[in-house]
C-alpha cells in the first residue's frame, strides 16, 4: 500500500474516533478529529499527484472515505438533534442513489467509472462546511451568520447534484458512444 492510500485509510479509521468524540466527548475534540480527517482528504490527493502514485485502489478508497465520513457525520448529528432529519434523509438518499447507480454502470459497462462533476464537488464542499459550522456552533455556542444559508445551500445542492447524477447515469446507460464521452466529462 502506497503512502497516499495509507493517508486515505487513516481517514477511514478516524471515523469511529470522530463519532465517539461527537457523542461522548467535548464537541471541540470532534471538530478537531473531523478537521484532521479533512486535512487527510486534501493530503492524499496531493501526495498521489506529487509522487505519481495515483492508483485504482486510491480512486476507489478516496471517494468511499469521503462518503463514509460525511454520512457518518450527518447521521450522528441528526441522531443528536443537530441537523434536521429531512436533511439527513436527503444526504443519505443522494449518496445511496449515486453509489448504486455507479455500481450498476460499473458492472454493466465493464469497469466504466463515472467521473465526479462540478455539482458533486460543490455539494461535498458545502456538506463539509455545514458539518464544520455545526461543530463550531456545538463547541462555542456561536452560530456564524452564514450557518443557516450554508444549510439551505447544502440542501439545495444535494438535491440538484443528486438529480444531475441520476440524469447523467441514465443518459450514459442509454446513450451512444458519442453521448457517453460527453456525459463522462
Amino acid at each position: 500500500m502506497n503512502l497516499p492510500n495509507l493517508v486515505t485509510v487513516t481517514r477511514i479509521v478516524l471515523i469511529p474516533v470522530f463519532i465517539i468524540l461527537l457523542v461522548y466527548g467535548p464537541a471541540a475534540w470532534a471538530l478537531a478529529a473531523f478537521s484532521f480527517a479533512g486535512v487527510t482528504d486534501a493530503l492524499d490527493g496531493y501526495l498521489a499527484r506529487r509522487l505519481g502514485e495515483q492508483t485504482a485502489l486510491g480512486g476507489f478508497l478516496d471517494p468511499l472515505a469521503d462518503k463514509l465520513l460525511l454520512n457518518s457525520a450527518f447521521v450522528t448529528m441528526g441522531a443528536l438533534g443537530q441537523f434536521p432529519i429531512w436533511l439527513v434523509v436527503i444526504v443519505i438518499s443522494r449518496d445511496v442513489a449515486i453509489t448504486l447507480g455507479s455500481l450498476l454502470i460499473y458492472l454493466v459497462h465493464h469497469g466504466t467509472v463515472m467521473a465526479p462533476t462540478v455539482f458533486g464537488k460543490a455539494t461535498t464542499l458545502s456538506q463539509l462546511l455545514l458539518v464544520v459550522s455545526q461543530l463550531v456552533l456545538m463547541s462555542t455556542g456561536f452560530a456564524h451568520p452564514l450557518h443557516f444559508p450554508v444549510l439551505a445551500v447544502t440542501a439545495a445542492l444535494t438535491v440538484v447534484s443528486g438529480i444531475h447524477y441520476i440524469v447523467r447515469g441514465i443518459r450514459f446507460s442509454g446513450g451512444s458512444a458519442a453521448t457517453k464521452g460527453a456525459v463522462n466529462g
